[in-house]
């Protein structure tokens, strides 16, 4: 979501995922987006970057 607007959605582990998957850098981990629970990673590309007050809810 941007701004409340639905901008993309893809279903882990249908065909077009899986082959997203075999034509990226992600190729190279077996394990990738197959775990359903796990960590999050807040990441940043070489630019300064703050989070604050962050929430995280389970999804329903």
């Amino acid at each position: 979501y941007l701004n409340g607007e639905l901008v993309v959605t893809k279903e882990i582990g249908s065909e077009e995922w899986n082959n997203q998957v075999q034509n990226s850098k992600f190729q190279k981990w077996p394990n990738f987006a197959k775990m359903p629970k796990g960590h999050i990673v807040l990441q940043d590309h070489g630019d300064d970057v703050w989070f604050r007050n962050l929430k995280i809810k389970p999804l329903k």
